[in-house]
């Protein structure tokens, strides 16, 4: 079976238990994840072999951190041992009418010393299919985009498709930033998480208004971005909380062929919505894999990203089954 690599940033959140706020002596859960470990985590439990490309530091973190990720059975070979931690994230977690705040402790991390000059690339994409990156680690400095950009193009080189999440972090990146420098990384995908933040010209300079957009709306703009950019496949998401504080998530999946397609809509009681947007991405990289039809590929990735908002923590290791029991409820979730 081909692997799929990811390049990214592993990462520490640390929540308060019970809802509380940050404070003197509380109690606190942890939980390893990271953008990128928590869609090839996901992968790995549908059977889909993964392999990380990244940086941790020889400490009982990094070590512990490394464990974590062989337990799931993602290839950490590429792994290297540099710099002195991991990247940090503080969430308070919404609850009822309260929003959740974050607030990132990664400057320095390790992947800020990764040594590309150290990698043999011949070696790093030997039976690699599919090459996955995200707005999250371009936003992170430039010295990691350079990084990503001669990665990318010795992707390109060996004709390996090419995916990128979107992802889009207004603490990292500013918007009208994020715009052209994804605008630029875009330009070697095949395919495309997310419609924003992307320029289809100079004038596209304010985000798409997702929250007042028809259908009409998001097929337009998702057809004009495949035309600008010459992706293969692009996705969108539509994700809403209602009174009871049930989820509803619904997708929408268009490509090259011009066609569009819309997702079954699930609900379901939300346990943490951390990291369903990575579940979302890993289960549209399955089936895409499969070379399954479009409403298949966008019906999975919606019940994937459903199942990970009734489970806690930052990522999944579920089966193709179970997500598929999701999928073909008769009735949303809720019980």
């Amino acid at each position: 079976m081909s692997k799929i690599l990811f390049f990214g940033e592993p990462l520490i959140r640390i929540t308060p238990k019970e809802n509380d706020y940050f404070a003197d002596s509380i109690s606190t859960k942890l939980f390893y994840g990271g953008s990128e470990v928590n869609t090839a985590r996901a992968l790995q439990g549908f059977g889909q072999d993964t392999k990380l490309l990244s940086a941790l530091p020889n400490n009982p973190i990094g070590n512990s951190f490394l464990q974590f990720l062989k337990a799931q059975g993602i290839d950490t070979h590429s792994i290297q041992w540099v710099g002195e931690r991991v990247g940090l994230y503080f969430l308070e977690d919404s609850f009822a009418c309260r929003k959740g705040e974050v607030v990132y402790d990664r400057d320095h991390s390790s992947l800020h010393d990764f040594r590309i000059n150290q990698i043999d690339f011949d070696q790093l994409f030997e039976g690699v299919s599919l090459f996955h990156f995200s707005g999250i680690t371009l936003s992170l400095d430039e010295s990691i985009q350079e990084i990503t950009l001669l990665l990318l193009k010795e992707a390109k080189k060996r004709e390996i498709t090419i995916s990128l999440d979107l992802n889009f972090r207004s603490k990292l990146i500013s918007p009208k930033n994020a715009k052209i420098l994804f605008s630029q990384f875009a330009t070697f995908a095949d395919i495309c998480f997310g419609i924003e933040p992307l320029m289809v010209d100079s004038q596209d300079t304010t985000f798409f208004n997702r929250d007042e957009a028809t259908i009409e709306d998001v097929k337009e703009r998702m057809i004009s971005l495949i035309n600008h950019f010459d992706f293969q496949v692009i996705f969108h998401t539509k994700r809403l909380q209602d009174e009871w504080g049930r989820n509803h998530y619904q997708a929408y999946i268009a490509n090259r062929k011009q066609e569009f397609v819309t997702s079954k809509e699930i609900t379901t009681a939300v346990n943490q919505r951390i990291g369903s947007g990575d579940a979302f991405v890993a289960g549209a990289l399955y089936q895409l894999l499969q070379h399954s039809d479009s409403k298949t590929v966008i019906d999975f990735a919606v019940a994937s990203a459903s199942l990970k908002c009734a489970l806690e923590g930052d990522n999944m290791f579920e089966t193709v089954t179970a997500v598929n029991k999701v999928l073909n409820q008769s009735k949303d979730i809720i019980r």
